[in-house]
Formats: C-alpha cells, structure tokens, sequence
C-alpha cells in the first residue's frame, strides 16, 4: 500500500511541475514530463486491468458452465416431469378400464340375482 501511495505522490508531483513548466512557457520540457507520467501510469495499471481482465474472464467461464448446467438440469426435470405424467396417463386409463370391467361384473351379478329371484 505504501509503494501505491508513494507512487500516486510522486505522479501528482509530475503533473505539478509540469503546470509549472508550462507556466514558464517550457513546452517541450512539460511534455516530456507528461509523456514520462503517461507511461508510468500506464505501466503501473497495466498488470492490475490484465488481472481484472483474467477474473472477468475466469468468471464468464464459470457462469457458462453454470449456465449449461441448469439447462442440462431444466431439460431432465422436464423429461421426468414429462414420464411421471406419461406414467399417471397410462395409471389413469388401467383404472378407468377396471372400473368399467368391476362395473360389468356389477351388472351381471344384479341380473344374476334377479333372475334367482
């Protein structure tokens, strides 16, 4: 934290003698100590946007995946949504089918005791 710090001070102190030797009328001199402030900023942001960007993209990675595995999991909780209601269809039809036969039966056993009458 101290070597930013100390960096950050002396950057300002660049740009304070820069306006002075601009003040002077030292325009040349002033640009050279602009350009010189330009790349220490730039190099001394650089390693830290690199690293911002491999997190970025680190993250990005690991949110695709994400993104597949909950597709991946939607489509299996919808084709076992799809079979469990494929299944109580099927259960549906075997009861409604035994139903009608137990109702038949009914049927004769009271034509059955009718006709004993």
């Amino acid at each position: 934290m101290e070597g930013k710090m100390f960096q950050l001070i002396k950057q300002k102190e660049n740009l304070h003698m820069a306006i002075s030797l601009l003040d002077e009328g030292k325009t040349h001199q002033a640009l050279d100590v602009i350009n010189n402030h330009i790349k220490e900023v730039s190099e001394t942001t650089k390693p830290n946007v690199e690293n911002a960007l491999r997190v970025l993209n680190e993250y990005l990675d690991k949110l695709k995946e994400s993104a597949a595995l909950l597709e991946d999991s939607a489509k299996s909780s919808i084709e076992a949504g799809k079979k469990q209601i494929e299944e109580a269809q099927q259960n549906i039809r075997s009861a409604s089918e035994k139903l009608g036969a137990i109702e038949e039966c009914c049927k004769i056993m009271m034509r059955s005791e009718e006709k004993l009458e």
